[in-house]
């Protein structure tokens, strides 16, 4: 596929989704902090922690973590990510020789590795045990105490302690706990493994919930930035408020215990079970009928879901005529209107979405694909560049630079990209598929 087809199919595409560098020596950079949503920090060796920027490189035996409510990436040398949960210390280890890569230490918390490059054994340690990773895509979990589950999406590993060893590959899983033999347990279902790590828009009209304008951190959520709204966020108020807020950073789990304390009738519960329901791909619970604006965007997602197109638009477009002025709704219409082509009708939404929520990410995303879709390459790549500093962890922007990338024939760049925006949303096909075409591009199969 040539270039330019690759980044026009995909452009085309946009809506449906839910939601040049050289390699440094590995000693001496072995890695980069590339996202860091809420409290992210860094340390050197022996150094104390300090708060991480993102483009920070991180060498040997620098340390990162992150606070509670806060997730980051980081992309080793050979380009491979690694996505970090809340409350995740690591550190990067020399490799064991000089032929291979750095190492990770896990000491404690969750991590999601993905890599499509043919990549050295890469060794993964534990305070249970540790791991001759040749794999592409896995999971490892460390418990406070220690134990450790390791979950192989896509290749092998032989995790091993002094007590035994054990060979996992694809679609298996081990746990083992310090002082004991690796077993392998039962497998759950990915999408239970990796929900920490899926994206999730917002959908609350603060309208609805009578907080509109109120503080600092409603003021940043009006505006579209989720994240500055959890950072300004002083822990008071609305449960569903409060839900949405750490959906924004993949709490799934946190967000549904607030949603269950909360009664059926609360203005926005719905919309964010429905929201949970599209982007993990489950049934839907039941509910009333959309009857707000936040309930109505959260079914256009819904709908999508389900290959519902058409519906899902006219569903985007009710929740604009609730209330005229919820950007995220204007947005997710331009969203759709794009994803048929209907390019005047994207700019004229997107410009209200704009307007009312000028800092919501995915419009900036979006409005890179149309400068792009009208070759306007350079203006399309700084608007993906705007969507990552709102919020680094935004797939599509890392999507259509990488396309940008592609089309200006820098196909090595592009691809690095790409590789982000799937490891970013492990969830999204649409993301692997490109990827895939990519290196099919480049010549690698």
């Amino acid at each position: 596929m040539q270039r330019a087809t690759l980044f026009l199919v995909v452009a085309a595409g946009v809506a449906l989704s839910l939601v040049g560098t050289t390699q440094a020596a590995e000693t001496s950079g072995s890695a980069e902090l590339l996202s860091k949503e809420n409290v992210v920090d860094a340390a050197g060796q022996g150094g104390s922690w300090t708060p991480a920027a993102v483009g920070q490189p991180l060498s040997v035996h620098d340390r990162l973590r992150t606070g509670e409510d806060s997730r980051a990436a980081v992309r080793m040398t050979d380009l491979s990510v690694l996505r970090m949960d809340e409350l995740t210390t690591i550190e990067i280890t020399p490799p064991s020789t000089a032929s291979d890569k750095p190492g990770l230490n896990v000491k404690d918390g969750a991590t999601y590795f993905f890599s499509r490059e043919k990549s050295r054994e890469m060794r993964i340690e534990t305070p249970a045990a540790n791991g001759a990773m040749r794999g592409t895509e896995f999971v490892v979990r460390v418990a406070a105490n220690g134990s450790t589950t390791l979950t192989m999406l896509d290749g092998e590993v032989e995790l091993s302690n002094p007590q035994g060893s054990v060979v996992v590959t694809s679609g298996e899983q081990a746990k083992v706990d310090v002082g004991g033999a690796p077993r392998k347990t039962a497998v759950l279902e990915a999408t239970n493994i990796i929900q920490w790590c899926l994206y999730y828009p917002g959908v609350l009209d603060l309208k609805e919930l009578g907080l509109r304008g109120k503080n600092t951190s409603t003021a940043a959520y009006e505006e579209g930035d989720l994240l500055a709204a959890l950072k300004a966020y002083q822990g008071s108020g609305s449960k569903i408020y409060h839900a949405g807020l750490l959906l924004a950073v993949g709490r799934v789990d946190k967000a549904r215990r607030l949603l269950d304390s909360a009664s059926s009738r609360t203005p926005g519960r719905q919309a964010l079970l429905t929201l949970i329901a599209a982007v993990t791909l489950r049934p839907r619970p039941d509910s009333n009928p959309p009857q707000t604006a936040s309930d109505w965007i959260a079914e256009s997602y819904y709908l999508q879901s389900q290959a519902n197109l058409p519906a899902a638009l006219e569903a985007a477009k009710r929740a604009t005529e609730i209330d005229p002025a919820f950007g995220f709704a204007w947005t997710r219409v331009a969203e759709l209107q794009f994803s048929f082509g209907r390019v005047p009708q994207a700019k004229a939404a997107l410009e209200k979405g704009i307007k009312f929520s000028p800092r919501n990410p995915a419009a900036h995303a979006l409005l890179g694909f149309l400068f792009a879709a009208e070759n306007k390459i350079d203006r399309a790549k700084g608007a993906f560049e705007n969507a990552m500093a709102i919020d680094g962890a935004l797939g599509n922007a890392w999507l259509g630079r990488g396309l940008c990338l592609i089309r200006q024939g820098k196909d090595e760049e592009g691809r690095r990209d790409l590789q982000v925006a799937a490891a970013l949303e492990p969830n999204r096909a649409f993301f692997h598929s490109y990827l895939g075409k990519a290196f099919s591009n480049n010549g690698d199969e």
